[in-house]
């Protein structure tokens, strides 16, 4: 009888380093996971103009820079406090 596998580490699943210099393909964002798209998605973004990117000779890349300005467009900012009076709705009572 084996023993089953141990689960997986955190080292296991660790983004590898960008380089800056480097252009990756859609491919290599897709299965680095630098971006949480597949390879279909990002060309279909970059055609529709809707993320950051370049082309090279007609062939989509991404540079570092590209990247995570991507990963900006989709950031939302956490509000600083909660506004004063906002509270869960009361049903509207019929009128007697």
């Amino acid at each position: 009888m084996t023993l089953p596998e141990p689960p997986p580490t955190p080292a296991q699943f660790e983004i590898p380093p960008l380089d800056p210099l480097k252009r990756y393909s859609p491919e290599q964002v897709a299965d680095n996971h630098y971006m949480p798209y597949s390879a279909r998605m990002l060309r279909e973004k970059a055609y529709k103009q809707e993320i950051y990117h370049h082309k090279d000779g007609g062939r989509i890349t991404f540079t570092a820079e590209d990247i995570l300005r991507n990963s900006r467009l989709g950031a939302v900012e956490p509000f600083i406090e909660p506004k004063a009076g906002r509270s869960r709705r009361q049903p509207a009572r019929a009128a007697a």
